[in-house]
């Protein structure tokens, strides 16, 4: 092995120093030749020497008043609280648990060391070297030290405020995890908020040490929450958790953690019931527990009550859900599923005619064509432009154009599709749709102007629960009747208007009739004075006029009266047998 021989010149050297005086003397030396930095640490003992050795204090107060940059990494405890914060006016001081040995760097070129030390004790003997090689791997060992260390300022306020210190860490050994896991439970004051697997409440229920541990917390009156998803297989594990906790159920969650009073976090990657966990991660730094104690109130308001999966698993019914969907993509996705799965009956209430429009150019036409082929009964309400307020011309038009639309439904698509324009101006942005009145789905419309209707949809709601859908079939079947009753009165006044006009007619005409006979009734009775008896043929024959004209007014009076009595429901029918031969 070969290497440079250092020149005499470079005077490189490693050598130990011996006896308090000159230790002191020569460190105090070197110390003040400092340029640009001076490295200190030291152990919990220090800091009471650097502050009670006056040689030492003024050393280090003369290179802060020079700008020399002076780093110390001790252990701040409450025997050293107030040395420590007489140092930090001069020095950057940080706190690192359970630091030995006493060492210094000066300029990164210098280093210093000190076997231990003890309270208000110089040194006697002292390690110096100026080699660079070694001198870089201490700067090196110092650097990791100073960036793992914390402020001081930290330290002191947790020592003075009585705070613990902040830490993140990994325990390792079950049994270390378990004594270490059962330390932070025992302090547990308020609460205790756990997520778990689907494989954790049978290990928590059968294993003696979780069992006592969740016992301990309910007897201590602790808040004990716990999601978990509740299966056919750990339903009966489950039964007998929530004796103990507050539990509730949410699909396919995954994780172990815990959070005791919202200041203490732990997790494992896993808990088997064959194997205890060997690694655990540990850490009560506020800033990361009070997110990961948001994350748990997250899934706990998502969580449904573990009675109702209870219930719904031991009746076999499927899991209610109320589901809010942002992307238009996946609601629209879903609302094709549910409309697959319809057997009896498709109630569907569109935003606005456009939104039905989109639907009919969309894969909603074919499915609708397949499940009315599979006897599927179809309901579609779509509101008409303007609420239905239109002029004659426009009611006309209107009408032809809803026509022409049902007619191509049910030529296109299906003849047994029921489609309905409503007159109800409900004076919302929602579509609505109820599946055999056991799910339902909302969308809300963001722009109807927009051609594709996965940018016109916005936020979409989607529900199995039997009640909601029902109550909002409730509500569509009493639109549908309005609109019914709607339509009724509208064909009611059309009649209306037809009768009224038939009306005047009929008044015309009789008043043209009543003038036939009254005309020679009138004329001829003023004419039979002037005739007296000088001629009574002549007078027999105007008075045959008169009474023949006087009948056939009578029989259109009686004609009128019979029209009036037909139109008021009032005509009495004469039954009489006749014979026709």
């Amino acid at each position: 092995m070969t290497g440079r021989v250092p020149k005499k010149s470079e005077n490189r050297k490693t050598e130990v120093w011996h006896g308090a005086d000159k230790i002191v003397k020569r460190q105090l030396q070197i110390i003040t030749k400092a340029k640009e930095t001076v490295d200190y640490c030291h152990s919990a003992e220090s800091p009471s020497i650097l502050v009670s050795f006056k040689p030492f204090m003024q050393t280090i107060v003369l290179l802060h008043k020079k700008g020399i940059r002076q780093r110390y990494i001790t252990e701040i405890t409450k025997e050293n609280l107030k040395y420590c914060k007489q140092l930090s006016t001069y020095l950057d001081l940080r706190h690192l648990d359970g630091v030995k040995g006493t060492l210094g760097i000066i300029d990164g070129k210098i280093y210093g060391a000190i076997a231990n030390t003890r309270e208000n004790q110089l040194p006697t003997e002292f390690v110096y070297s100026n080699v660079k090689a070694f001198v870089d791997q201490q700067q090196y060992f110092f650097d990791t030290l100073w960036n793992k260390a914390i402020p001081a300022e930290k330290k002191i306020r947790e020592i003075e405020e009585g705070i613990p210190a902040e830490v993140t860490e990994i325990w390792y050994g079950s049994e270390n995890i378990f004594k270490k896991s059962w330390e932070v439970l025992s302090r547990a004051k308020v609460s205790s908020d756990y997520c778990h697997d689907s494989k954790s409440p049978s290990i928590f229920v059968t294993n003696p040490h979780y069992l006592r541990a969740i016992r301990d917390l309910s007897q201590r009156r602790v808040r004990h929450r716990f999601v978990t998803e509740i299966t056919k297989e750990n339903v009966e594990h489950c039964k007998e958790l929530a004796k103990h906790v507050q539990l509730r159920h949410l699909d396919g969650v995954k994780g172990n953690f815990g959070i005791v009073d919202g200041k203490e976090y732990g997790a494992t990657a896993n808990l088997s019931e064959f194997e205890p966990p060997t690694e655990f991660i540990y850490s009560n730094v506020k800033s990361f527990v009070d997110q990961q104690q948001y994350f748990f109130e997250t899934l706990w308001n998502k969580a449904i009550p573990a009675e109702q999966r209870i219930k719904e698993i031991e009746e076999g019914r499927p899991p209610e859900k109320l589901e809010i969907i942002q992307d238009t993509q996946k609601s629209i996705s879903r609302a094709f599923d549910v409309m697959n799965k319809t057997k009896k009956e498709l109630l569907v209430l569109f935003a606005t005619e456009r939104t039905f429009s989109y639907a009919l150019r969309g894969e909603a036409a074919d499915i609708y064509r397949r499940i009315s082929e599979n006897g599927v009964e179809i309901k579609i309400l779509v509101p008409r432009v303007g609420g239905g307020r239109r002029d004659a011309a426009a009611e006309i038009e209107g009408n032809n154009y809803e026509q022409q639309i049902i007619t191509k439904v049910r030529e296109e698509i299906s003849p047994s599709i029921n489609l309905r324009f409503s007159d109800v101006d409900l004076n919302t942005k929602i579509t609505i749709m109820i599946s055999d009145r056991n799910e339902f789905m909302c969308w809300e419309l963001k722009d109807d102007t927009l051609n594709d209707p996965y940018l016109a949809g916005g936020i979409a709601t989607y529900s199995n629960i039997k009640s909601l859908a029902s109550s909002y079939a409730v509500i569509f079947d009493n639109l549908w009747k309005i609109t019914e009753l709607a339509e009724n009165l509208r064909i009611a006044n059309i009649k209306l208007e037809g009768n009224d006009k038939a009306m005047k007619e009929f008044i015309n005409i009789a008043a043209h009739e009543l003038r036939t006979p009254i005309q020679p009734i009138l004329g001829l009775s003023e004419m039979l004075p002037n005739i007296g008896s000088t001629d009574p043929h002549q007078q027999r024959k105007l008075i045959d006029v008169i009474i023949r004209n006087a009948h056939k007014l009578e029989n259109l009076a009686e004609d009128i009266l019979d029209v009036t009595r037909i139109e008021s429901g009032r005509l009495q029918l004469s039954m009489q047998k006749i014979d026709l031969h």
